[in-house]
């Protein structure tokens, strides 16, 4: 080849690669660009290569973590209460390495009878100790109540039963008496009550009796002084203007109204006001037989009989009437005999037990 044809092809190779270059960029900028961005590159490269290593570094000197509790092993370690490194639920460390009580479900023993692991005291199981009469609790379905003591005069009796009529166990303030029969004739009703005295006072009196009040202490006087009466409290079967023995007295008692030697003459009180008695009221506090017409102004249902009260009781002379009853009947005119006396005359009282207010 020609040395011209030479030259010729040499510019052209210049002139492409000028034209290939940005604008305003010399070919020193480009090889110093290059250059550079090489050198980046191994910059990077050993960058990355530097992290890489100190990651590897800290992960081998991180520190070692506690191992987990173990139960059994003997040793109490984290929350564990205990641990006796045995399996043995009855004594006082159980196999869950928690201090042996009351209600864990595991019965301790010598300490505990029982144990449920429930809190339910009236099951089988109550305080961890087996369910029984006495201890406080109500056992359901075996027990009606449980009050923890040893009376049984009150609501709740032995056998931790509630207390009732028959039961053979006195109950204060409910009862007179409780014979665990069915004799209603006997000294305990059917209702556990007591038969109730009655009698006609030994004295007689005129029509001034001080009022029902006076009446009442007249009948007590005559019941304190009989030994076997006495303790007891008497009132007047007598009625003024507008009160009665059906206002005054104890209605609903059950039991027997008794003369002093425990003849009947009614039980209770709706059979004493019926107008027909089982014997006579026809014997004193002391135990004699009387026949005589006792002051009432009552009818045998035991309200007011009329106006004929001595002014309410209170008034002994003539000029005025009371009416009385009869003391050998069992009728009604027991209460009631359809007469009447002088106030001034003299007649007894009939006289009823009745603790009532």
């Amino acid at each position: 080849m020609h040395r011209s044809s030479l030259f010729s092809l040499a510019a052209l190779l210049t002139l492409s690669v000028a034209c290939a270059r940005p604008r305003g960029e010399d070919s020193s900028t480009s090889s110093t660009s290059t250059t550079d961005s090489t050198a980046s590159e191994t910059t990077d490269t050993t960058a990355t290569t530097n992290t890489t290593t100190t990651t590897e570094t800290d992960t081998s000197t991180t520190s070692t973590t506690t191992p987990p509790a173990e139960c059994g092993n003997a040793i109490v370690e984290g929350a564990e209460e205990c641990d006796d490194g045995n399996e043995d639920d009855t004594d006082d460390c159980t196999m869950l390495c928690k201090s042996a009580s009351c209600g864990d479900g595991f019965v301790q023993a010598g300490v505990e009878d029982c144990d449920d692991g429930n809190d339910d005291d009236s099951d089988t199981c109550a305080l961890c100790k087996p369910a029984a009469c006495g201890d406080g609790f109500v056992q359901t379905g075996v027990e009606d109540c449980d009050d923890a003591n040893a009376d049984d005069t009150d609501a709740c009796v032995g056998m931790c039963k509630n207390a009732t009529c028959g039961d053979g166990f006195v109950q204060t303030g409910v009862e007179d008496c409780d014979d665990e029969d069915e004799d209603d004739a006997d000294e305990c009703s059917n209702a556990c009550e007591a038969p109730r005295v009655m009698f006609v006072t030994s004295t007689k009196f005129d029509g001034n009796l001080g009022g029902l009040t006076g009446a009442d202490a007249l009948c007590q006087a005559a019941a304190d002084a009989v030994p076997a009466l006495q303790g007891k409290t008497f009132k007047a079967w007598l009625s003024d203007d507008t009160d009665s023995p059906s206002t005054r007295l104890d209605v609903n008692f059950g039991g027997r109204y008794v003369l002093v030697n425990d003849t009947t003459v009614a039980t209770g009180w709706t059979d004493l006001t019926d107008g027909m008695l089982a014997h006579a009221v026809d014997m004193t506090e002391t135990g004699m037989m009387v026949g005589s017409g006792p002051w009432t102004n009552t009818k045998a249902d035991g309200t007011v009989l009329g106006a004929e009260h001595c002014q309410n009781w209170t008034f002994g002379m003539v000029g005025q009437k009371g009416a009385y009853g009869f003391t050998t009947v069992t009728d009604a005119t027991w209460t009631d005999a359809a007469d009447s006396n002088s106030c001034s005359a003299a007649s007894p009282l009939y006289c009823l037990e009745d603790p009532s207010s």
